[in-house]
This record gives C-alpha cells, sequence and structure tokens, in this order.
C-alpha cells in the first residue's frame, strides 16, 4: 500500500486530478469526484481526499453524499488514523448521512 501510495502521489497530484475532473466543458458530476476521492482513499491519502472534497462542496456543484464520507474514512484508516476515520463517523451525521456498515469497517480496518 505504501508503494502505491507514493505512485499515486507523484502520478495524480491534487492539482492533476483538479484537471482530470474538469477535462469536459460540463461541470464534474459528484460520480466523478467520488472515484477521485475512492482512488486516494485506496492509498490512504486522506489530505488529498479532503482537497478534492473541498473542491466539490467549495464549487457548489454537489453535496458530499456516503460514498463521499467512506472514502474519507477509508484514506484515514489506510494512513493509520483511526480515531481520526471514527471522528468522520460523527461528523457525516451532521451533514444528515447515516453510517453503513462499509462506513464502520472502514473505519476500524
Amino acid at each position: 500500500p505504501r508503494e502505491a501510495a507514493r505512485w499515486l502521489r507523484r502520478v495524480v497530484e491534487p492539482s492533476v486530478s483538479q484537471l482530470l475532473l474538469r477535462r469536459s466543458k460540463a461541470p464534474p458530476r459528484r460520480s466523478e469526484y467520488n472515484r477521485a476521492m475512492a482512488a486516494y482513499g485506496a492509498a490512504g491519502l486522506p489530505h488529498e481526499v479532503m482537497e478534492t472534497l473541498r473542491t466539490m462542496v467549495g464549487e457548489g456543484e454537489h453535496r458530499p453524499d456516503l460514498r463521499s464520507f467512506n472514502a474519507l474514512i477509508a484514506a484515514h484508516a489506510n494512513a493509520g488514523q483511526p480515531d481520526r476515520a471514527a471522528a468522520w463517523i460523527h461528523r457525516m451525521r451532521g451533514w444528515g448521512i447515516e453510517p453503513d456498515a462499509c462506513s464502520y469497517t472502514s473505519a476500524i480496518a
């Protein structure tokens, strides 16, 4: 996983991912943001997931959904930050989103 994370940081930096999300004239869909966040989450790159989430929310196009938060929880768990992963379970409720089995499993993994 660490080697994959290093590769992902070199190949797909946050600025590059933003370019990929903006490859068309249409605004990115939430599913495109979620795919980018899931890739960062699997690699254990929580900062990159947060930056993508901030962009998604900041542009006012989309609200985060269950998949968005699960990517963030997985990123913290994969980065060895279980306390932060668990904190996001509580924060997602503040957005009106209930955690699912994937949320809890990712947080304790």
